[in-house]
């Protein structure tokens, strides 16, 4: 019996592999649409194949060409998506751990130090209970009060606790007198209530909607705009690097939801925190045209050092994660503040298709690392 207990579990990984690998290759094909790519020399290919090869996946020479052409860096130690989501990825973070530490309900817990830079929380949804924003169990009639005691004509973000790929549920909230909205939709009172109990299974998170500072704010005020940061802490020395940031912004004429969901457009971010002169769309269309890129004040992000040094304190904090993703946002006072951190399921190809190899220096390393140590469990429950 125990034997084909696992088997059933090594067909079932299998199978999960494989439908990741699918939806990789349809978000590449898609990317890949109605671009003329550059090919790579034999010699590059055969390296590139050398590196990843070895993990079980033949690596694919369509993403290869892809990451070379947009970029614009020809190098073999691009790694396809395919190949860090099902083989690095797992072998890098322990996903035991990465969902329940990846709620966004337990940030402020386990990274008490930091607390303050989290947005704030006025109602909170834990293991289908509600609690208040200080963690103090509320029954329905509180949370009738909380709610009703939301500043009028003030937005706040709705998203559910463990996994918002891609903006899905994430919603924001207005209260007018006795009515809410959400994203323009009239509800009651005990509509919400519902749909915070029905839709979002009461694993929520109701929170301020941070006011960014004029620099955030001149892509595009109505959206909140947000730099995103790549680590990894090696696997020889246990040094936490910054590998990859960019800024994800919004159009001057898109919508809140169309940019959650799109992410519209993507600015590199160098070693010294300036804006790279490019901007590249969520499809990896670039351009360097002004209305797209956006004249403003000055090309250096502000507070990005500040920004570097927290990300090695935090990422020092999990110890089961080596790759992280950061998400951050410099408010209204001029203040670093911290949206979430991100263990499982990070996106990597746009840092790849702005700032070249993933891995960078660190490339062969992470190869060999993932050859030899066995990768944890991998389920994407949500993957799409």
């Amino acid at each position: 019996m125990k034997k084909y207990k696992k088997l059933g579990h090594r067909m079932y990984l299998h199978m999960h592999d494989r439908k990741i690998i699918r939806n990789c290759n349809i978000k590449l094909k898609n990317i890949c649409r109605g671009k003329v790519l550059q090919g790579v020399d034999g010699g590059v290919f055969r390296e590139y194949c050398r590196l990843w090869s070895p993990l079980g996946i033949t690596p694919s020479m369509l993403f290869l060409n892809c990451a070379c052409s947009i970029s614009g860096k020809v190098s073999p130690e691009f790694i396809p998506e395919d190949i860090y989501y099902t083989r690095v990825e797992p072998a890098l973070n322990n996903r035991l751990f990465a969902l329940a530490y990846n709620d966004k309900n337990f940030f402020e817990r386990y990274l008490h130090e930091f607390r303050e830079m989290f947005p704030k929380v006025y109602l909170r949804g834990i293991g289908g209970e509600f609690y208040d924003g200080d963690f103090n169990p509320v029954a329905i009639s509180e949370v009738n009060g909380i709610l009703q005691g939301l500043e009028d004509d003030k937005d706040y973000i709705l998203k559910p606790a463990t996994e918002t790929g891609a903006g899905d549920n994430v919603s924001v909230i207005e209260r007018r007198g006795t009515l809410f909205f959400i994203d323009g939709s009239r509800v009651e009172l005990k509509q919400l209530i519902e749909i915070l109990s029905n839709v979002y299974k009461v694993n929520f998170i109701l929170q301020e909607r941070i006011q960014q500072c004029d620099w955030f704010a001149s892509f595009n005020n109505e959206a909140t705009n947000i730099l995103r940061m790549f680590t990894y802490r090696s696997v020889t020395s246990n040094e936490i690097h910054v590998l990859h940031s960019y800024l994800r912004y919004a159009s001057p004429q898109d919508s809140f939801q169309n940019y959650l969901r799109n992410g519209e457009y993507r600015r590199g971010i160098d070693k010294d925190g300036r804006l790279s002169d490019f901007a590249i769309s969520r499809f990896g269309d670039k351009t360097a045209d002004p209305k797209i890129t956006r004249i403003i004040s000055s090309d250096k992000v502000p507070k990005y050092n500040e920004m570097v040094e927290l990300t090695k304190q935090i990422g020092a904090a999990f110890y089961h994660h080596r790759v992280l993703g950061f998400d951050y946002i410099v408010d209204n006072n001029n203040k670093v503040r911290l949206l979430e951190v991100n263990l499982r399921n990070i996106g990597m190809v746009h840092h790849q298709l702005i700032g070249g190899p993933l891995f960078g220096d660190y490339t062969q390393e992470v190869a060999s690392f993932c050859q030899t140590n066995a990768k944890s469990a991998a389920f994407h429950f949500y993957f799409h």
